[in-house]
């Protein structure tokens, strides 16, 4: 054989495979939604291919006035059925479901809060977030207080029961959120209940999650120890309630002003600004007490950031500094 049948044979059995797979993965298209057909017909649909026909029959239902009567029918389907109901009804059937209904049902809520299906379990602490109630406050406390007594606390890591937790208000659980932003790998949701049920505690808690980034780390493009996004929001979320300067990890906010993250970097910057005027002395002494290389780097970031109070803030630190160098750093910038 030679080597141009060789490549046509590979080009043909190449070919047979993309067609396979194409024919494979493309979804068949959905039926038309009209308005002679039965509602329950249009509802059909709409579980079974979602997206485009969705939103028609959302319309189409709206319309007819049949929201009560839709929501009653995919109530029972969703408590009987969400066991074996593939992902994309079950998924499509909430989704309806939340739209007719207005709101959620306890019993289907916590039917499926209690699943042993992982998609069931997240579908219902989302209808949990979207529809805060006393209900569902009081369905959250009693689930969490369920897998804290059984040593299951890793099961509430999740970020829906994070915002279900917020949505609900449900402050006798702060605990969680804490320990969801501390050892949650997806944890920016964990932090914003945190902020809500207890903002000034939270403060706290914030500061102890960004000590764990050590300098290497913040100088690196991307974090390993913390998520930016969270670092982030936590050092925004101290503009508005400060921690006390008192805090025994004050001072990571030194560090986090040399991080190669822009936003990172200002948003210390920022917030440390609000605590010059009143602690000016007790930070420049805590700066004083960082490494020499950091001292100097602080000196020339500040470069860029000269203004009364600023410059104020680096005489009190040529104070204090123990390194001649960082003072000398400061006498080169003339204040």
């Amino acid at each position: 054989m030679n080597i141009y049948r060789k490549l046509g044979v590979i080009l043909c059995v190449v070919t047979g495979l993309i067609i396979v797979l194409y024919s494979c993965s493309t979804p068949k298209v959905a039926p038309q939604i009209t308005d002679n057909m039965s509602t329950e017909k249009i509802v059909s649909i709409a579980l079974d291919y979602g997206g485009v026909s969705l939103n028609v029959a959302k319309d189409k239902i709206t319309k007819r006035g049949v929201e009560e009567g839709v929501s009653e029918i995919l109530e029972k389907e969703l408590l009987e059925k969400q066991g074996s109901l593939s992902d994309k009804r079950l998924a499509n059937g909430v989704n309806l479901y939340q739209y007719t209904k207005k709101g959620a049902s306890y019993e289907l809520v916590k039917t499926m809060i209690y699943s042993t299906r992982s998609l069931s379990n997240d579908l219902g602490w989302m209808m949990a977030s979207n529809f805060p109630s006393d209900q569902m406050k009081t369905l959250i406390e009693d689930y969490i207080t369920e897998k804290i007594e059984s040593g299951n606390e890793s099961s509430l890591m999740k970020p829906f029961i994070a915002s279900a937790i917020k949505s609900n208000n449900v402050v006798s659980v702060y605990s969680v959120a804490r320990l969801g932003l501390m050892q949650a790998e997806d944890n920016l949701a964990f932090a914003e209940a945190c902020a809500t049920l207890k903002p000034i505690e939270a403060s706290t808690d914030f500061l102890a999650y960004l000590a764990r980034a050590n300098l290497d780390d913040l100088r690196q493009l991307n974090q390993r120890s913390i998520n930016m996004q969270t670092a982030s929001f936590a050092l925004r979320h101290m503009q508005k309630y400060p921690p006390q300067v008192s805090d025994p990890n004050i001072d990571v906010l030194f560090l986090y002003t040399l991080s190669r993250n822009n936003a990172l970097a200002e948003n210390a910057f920022d917030l440390l600004n609000k605590f010059y005027g009143d602690y000016m002395e007790v930070l420049s002494l805590k700066l004083s007490r960082l490494s020499e290389w950091v001292q100097i780097c602080f000196v020339e970031q500040m470069r860029e950031k000269l203004n009364t109070t600023t410059r104020r803030f680096l005489l009190s630190l040529q104070s204090n500094t123990p390194y001649p160098t960082v003072s000398d750093e400061i006498k080169d910038l003339k204040l």
